[in-house]
């Protein structure tokens, strides 16, 4: 009975990545970009996901952190694609619609 009782204890709860998002108070697109990234790990059940609840608590003792802001690369080409929309349409306002979401985060 003993040895019951050690595996029941030793089986994790399984948890959504909704369900892990509701508990944090943090978007789904969120929790999914920890998965990717590695930071949070996660099984594969089928087409879904699932996260043990020891890896969740062990996340959170970590201290959740952001996910990385856009490379420096990325912003430069975006810069570029806006130049070259600026010179087919006329001024745009992206980039600064750009560093506008970058400072809300």
């Amino acid at each position: 009975m003993k040895r019951a009782e050690a595996q029941a204890e030793q089986i994790d709860t399984l948890l959504t990545p909704a369900e892990v998002a509701g508990r944090l108070k943090v978007s789904l697109p969120t929790v999914y970009r920890w998965i990717r990234s590695g930071a949070l790990p996660c099984l594969r059940v089928g087409r879904g996901r699932r996260i043990r609840e020891s890896a969740l608590q062990a996340f959170l003792e970590r201290g959740a952190t952001p996910p990385p802001e856009p490379p420096e690369a990325l912003l430069d080409q975006l810069r570029a694609f806006r130049k070259r929309l600026q010179s087919k349409y006329g001024t745009l306002n992206t980039l600064d619609l750009l560093y506008e979401v970058r400072e809300q985060r």
